[in-house]
């Protein structure tokens, strides 16, 4: 079943991204595995989110090609952490408390107060600010011997500002 959902998913992700001309951007998660098999971590647990994650990067990546739908990896670093309307990154937009428990799926900027009821949607968007951040290093690069220093902070800021 499992199989059939990622390849239904994946299919959809490539006809969106065909219908959009768009750049499928998702994060570079080779650290997933590591991250599963800790100790305390039941035998049968582990691995098993980064292996339906690995499925899923392997078939996006071999039906984009056939599609001729770019996609592109970027680090996960601060992603969810990242407020998008002010910039500021705190581990602790994430530790938000609903009902006197704290709940890692809600976001509330520690800077700002802005708020939003699912974590992963301010994620997908700093996942494609941090798209947009690479390209900008590469033309950069491209364009001069100097190029830009500017940190992903800085970008985000810039981007929040304007």
């Amino acid at each position: 079943i499992s199989k059939q959902i990622v390849h239904l998913t994946v299919n959809k992700i490539i006809a969106l991204a065909r219908q959009y001309n768009a750049v499928v951007v998702i994060e570079e998660l080779s650290n997933l595995r590591r991250a599963n098999v800790a100790p305390g971590k039941s035998i049968s647990n582990r691995g098993r989110k980064s292996n339906t994650y690995g499925k899923c990067r392997e078939v996006l990546l071999y039906k984009s090609k056939a599609a001729g739908v770019l996609v592109d990896e970027v680090g996960a670093a601060y992603t969810s952490q990242t407020c998008p309307k002010c910039g500021n990154i705190d581990a602790r937009n994430r530790l938000v408390f609903v009902d006197g428990k704290v709940t890692r799926f809600r976001f509330r900027c520690t800077n700002c107060g802005f708020e939003h009821d699912n974590s992963d949607e301010v994620a997908a968007v700093n996942i494609a600010r941090k798209h947009l951040f690479k390209k900008e290093c590469i033309e950069t690069k491209k364009k001069s011997k100097s190029a830009s220093n500017r940190s992903w902070q800085d970008f985000v800021k810039q981007m929040c500002a304007g």
